[in-house]
């Protein structure tokens, strides 16, 4: 998928009972999203994506914002090849 699609982001609410924060930003033909789902007292499920690529971790609720950047530096530093090349 590329980087404007929503196809992963609805599938992951599709997977899920509840999620307890959804953020969705557009810019410049790219579709990002942040998930988190506080399963635990203290621990949660982070996901973040931009497109089809996405990134999920198990995250303590005191480190939720500094490992949200984190995450979504590595999703936007992966490099996704064109079909065909």
């Amino acid at each position: 998928e590329n980087i404007n699609s929503e196809i992963v982001y609805n599938s992951t609410l599709n997977q899920h009972e509840k999620i307890d924060t959804k953020k969705q930003w557009k810019k410049k033909e790219k579709f990002s999203y942040l998930l988190i789902d506080n399963y635990k007292k203290d621990m949660n499920e982070l996901i973040v994506g931009i497109g089809g690529i996405k990134l999920t971790s198990e995250v303590k609720t005191g480190s939720l914002a500094t490992e949200a950047v984190q995450m979504m530096e590595i999703v936007q530093s992966v490099a996704v090849k064109s079909k065909g090349k």
